[in-house]
């Protein structure tokens, strides 16, 4: 990853008079792009090799966009990032793939993302120590992340009512997870105030 980025960005430098500055926050935005396109892909191969792509890819986009808004843990490095994206998508997928089979409870998952849902409005977004929140973002995310999760079960709601339940399903467990993230995010939070 460091080779790639040493690479891009020294060619930007070179074929385009850039300063120090803006070459490092230009760097920063590649290696964050790179890292996303990279996590897709994994998980799209794995959702292809536990034969669930389109429970994957719909977990995913959900996740993803409820996630950037409303903030929670986040890993110390890439690696731990990679590694426990990939062991929590496995999880996911694993329980989708028992929930199909009516091994695992639909209402359970039903349940808990009601609940993950009522965390997820009250509480986003959670900053980090590396991303502290303004007040005046704080309210635009929030606006934002409510507005998603008002979407999020819309969807939810219709796709269960249309019998799509694998849709309803994995965004249940993308409200789930991102809940889990935002309260282990704030408990980080709270550790490091005290």
């Amino acid at each position: 990853m460091d080779a790639i980025l040493s690479i891009i960005t020294s060619f930007l430098a070179n074929n385009d008079n850039i300063d120090e500055e803006r070459l490092e926050v230009i760097k920063y935005g590649i290696e964050i792009l790179l890292l996303k396109v990279l996590f897709f892909i994994a998980s799209m191969l794995l959702g292809v090799l536990l034969q669930s792509f389109w429970e994957c890819l719909l977990f995913t986009l959900s996740f993803s966009v409820i996630r950037s808004l409303a903030g929670g843990y986040h890993a110390d490095t890439r690696i731990k990032c990679f590694i426990q994206s990939m062991c929590m998508l496995m999880v996911v997928l694993v329980i989708l793939k028992l929930i199909q089979r009516n091994l695992f409870s639909w209402e359970i998952v039903l349940c808990l993302s009601i609940i993950a849902a009522v965390i997820i409005w009250l509480t986003s977004p959670i900053d980090t120590e590396n991303k502290r929140l303004t007040n005046e973002e704080r309210k635009i995310l929030k606006i934002k992340s409510r507005s998603i999760l008002i979407i999020e079960t819309v969807i939810c709601i219709s796709t269960y009512l249309l019998n799509y339940e694998k849709v309803a399903c994995s965004i249940m467990l993308a409200l789930i997870v991102t809940a889990v993230l935002m309260i282990i995010g704030g408990l980080k939070n709270t550790k490091q105030i005290s």
